[in-house]
């Protein structure tokens, strides 16, 4: 992936933002914003991807209209999330199909 050799070049430390609780809280600050602007949304889809931001998203999001309803959207080729739904434990997918850099993070333990 290019943002692997770029931050390697440039001597930048390169995370996984869904296995950082603080950044996945503050993911959630999109969905106060919407919903101070909007306030009769009662639906959300949201990319799932590695599930920080849909966990943000759902955890303000519910917090504000607790009968608020959020669904997560992944590509078929990059479905690991829903895999590991049907598995009933974190699935890595063996191969990853779809031109979407952003889905292709994996589930992290606070997003699992």
């Amino acid at each position: 992936m290019m943002i692997s050799s770029f931050s390697t070049f440039a001597h930048y430390e390169l995370f996984q933002v869904n296995l950082e609780l603080l950044i996945e809280l503050g993911q959630g600050t999109i969905s106060l914003e919407l919903l101070e602007q909007a306030s009769e949304i009662d639906t959300l889809i949201v990319p799932i991807s590695g599930g920080g931001l849909i966990s943000g998203v759902a955890l303000a999001a519910k917090a504000i209209n607790p009968a608020s309803h959020i669904f997560s959207a992944e590509p078929m080729g990059a479905d690991d999330a829903f895999q590991s739904k049907i598995n009933g434990r974190i699935t890595k997918l063996s191969e990853v199909n779809t031109i979407a850099d952003g889905l292709r993070a994996f589930l992290g333990d606070f997003t699992w």
